[in-house]
């Protein structure tokens, strides 16, 4: 028989084993909302620090000389409903009324519609109207979380949408930096090729794998390690933001774009590697494509550190494209 103290040993001992059990699950469920948390919940920057950052970016003149001009055009409000239930925010600016051609411009992850005017005034320059908007958890609009692609494609095809119904345009392009690219090539690629051209500024070829590259950019772990990290922060992106990181991939869509993509990267860029970029443009093997690699500048900095020869690439492009215009 099990005497009175061995059983009291043996409880002590499962007790022990449960508590242990227990913490461990309480470290993975904190771990888990931290890393989600990094994923699906970065603070957006301020509209006055993203206006900050681009004056001293840009030469000295230049981001007022984009505000005044933006100012002082023709513009449409537009608060569109998405289909998963928030509220977009952007606006249609008309600085060539008579024009028909239009872009839609993207920005990037905690950046909001404000950075995309500093692409806008390329194509301002190029006899372009432009719609900007926020995408959602960003700016103005709405939207409890991001998804890098997974939901925003579908509030970029009713942006686009909106832009062929309001205004008719003969020509309409896409132009996509960081998140933005990837959400423009998930759309283009998975939803429907309804834009002529798209420029894709840095994207990522497939999410996952950026995550697993920005956790070996902080800490080198086994790969064991980082495939436990990166499924854990998966189970809870799934849970909290109902969608998986590996269903933003861009490589897996990207060879079903038919139409024209000019795919912009830099050397430096040591947060989306330029290998990304290079991989996508190496997957499309339909339609017209074209690769820039920008000499200088980090990451979603080809044009900044670049800016001559950024106009010069999207110029010939579309000049490439559109021959006769």
């Amino acid at each position: 028989m099990v005497d009175k103290s061995e059983r009291n040993d043996f409880m002590s001992a499962v007790s022990i084993i449960l508590w242990c059990l227990f913490g461990i699950l309480v470290l993975l469920i904190l771990a888990g909302i931290y890393l989600s948390n990094i994923i699906i919940k970065k603070k957006p920057s301020k509209d006055q620090n993203i206006q900050e950052h681009i004056r001293e970016s840009l030469l000295e003149g230049e981001w007022d000389t984009i505000i005044d001009r933006y100012n002082h055009s023709d513009k449409t409000l537009l608060e569109l409903t998405s289909p998963h239930g928030y509220v977009l925010k952007g606006y249609a600016v008309r600085p060539h009324p008579q024009s028909k051609k239009w872009m839609i411009l993207c920005h990037g992850v905690t950046a909001s519609k404000t950075r995309s005017l500093m692409y806008a005034a390329i194509f301002d320059a190029l006899g372009y109207n432009y719609c900007i908007y926020d995408h959602r958890y960003h700016g103005e609009s709405k939207g409890k979380t991001i998804s890098y692609g997974f939901y925003e494609r579908d509030d970029l095809k009713l942006v686009a949408d909106e832009i062929k119904k309001q205004f008719t345009p003969d020509v309409l392009g896409i132009h996509g930096e960081s998140m933005g690219s990837g959400i423009t090539l998930m759309y283009a690629g998975s939803i429907e090729d309804g834009a002529d051209f798209y420029i894709t500024d840095c994207p990522y070829d497939n999410f996952y794998e950026e995550v697993r590259y920005q956790i070996n950019t902080m800490i080198t772990l086994p790969l064991s390690l980082q495939n436990f990290l990166l499924e854990l922060a998966d189970i809870f992106v799934r849970i909290r933001g109902k969608f998986s990181m590996k269903q933003v991939a861009p490589a897996e869509v990207v060879d079903n774009i038919k139409n024209p993509v000019l795919f912009i990267t830099s050397k430096e860029d040591m947060y989306i590697p330029p290998a990304m970029t290079q991989n996508l443009f190496n997957l499309k093997t339909h339609g017209y494509k074209k690769l820039y690699i920008a000499p200088k500048g980090g990451h979603a900095q080809s044009y900044i550190q670049n800016p001559e020869q950024y106009k010069k690439e999207v110029a010939d492009f579309l000049q490439e494209i559109f021959p006769s215009s």
